[in-house]
């Protein structure tokens, strides 16, 4: 029997400058949850994360293509231009 969840994992950014400046930022990626590991690739939840309408886990991705999509990348894409 093959178990499969949707799942929308979530990452906040921030930033707080000295001079009393607060950034924000968030990123989303949405897939499913298997209940096989896949990849040895990444870490945590990565061998078990399948991101929507995409063939791999985050486990069997190299990583620079992980990170095109990944939630917490979205986040830092947003506030990288602040440093």
């Amino acid at each position: 029997m093959s178990f499969s969840s949707f799942l929308t994992q979530e990452r906040r950014g921030a930033l707080k400058f000295d001079f009393g400046l607060y950034i924000n930022s968030f990123g989303k990626i949405e897939g499913h949850i298997l209940n096989k590991k896949k990849g040895r690739n990444g870490f945590g939840y990565d061998p078990i994360f399948k991101p929507l309408n995409k063939r791999l886990t985050f486990g069997e991705m190299k990583s620079q293509d992980k990170y095109k999509i990944d939630h917490r990348f979205q986040a830092f894409k947003k506030i990288k231009k602040f440093f």
